[in-house]
């Protein structure tokens, strides 16, 4: 009968009933707390942007349309300057266009 050599590695069992700790949220804790919609308007004001679940929203009747993404701006067209050089001292003939 062949039976497994005893391995000299000191390797973690693969499968263990231990419970891992330190992860996810705390055991007690919330991640919503309620507040009164005045006391938000009279700490932020009417026009202030407040994050909500979308799921909350369409809860309580609101229909969400999906803007699309803004498109991105447009790189500046690159400059380019040539320079030419001639027998004469101190003078320099520059070039300069866009590329579109």
């Amino acid at each position: 009968m062949l039976t497994p050599a005893k391995s000299k590695l000191n390797l973690p069992t693969v499968m263990s009933n231990t419970p891992k700790r330190g992860r996810g949220r705390p055991k007690g804790s919330t991640s919503f707390i309620s507040i009164k919609l005045a006391d938000l308007v009279n700490n932020l004001g009417l026009n202030a942007k407040v994050s909500v679940s979308k799921r909350w929203l369409e809860g309580i009747g609101f229909e969400i349309e999906e803007s699309p993404a803004p498109a991105p701006a447009p790189a500046p067209a690159p400059v380019m300057t040539i320079s030419s050089t001639t027998n004469e001292p101190n003078s320099e003939e520059v070039i300069q266009f866009e590329i579109h």
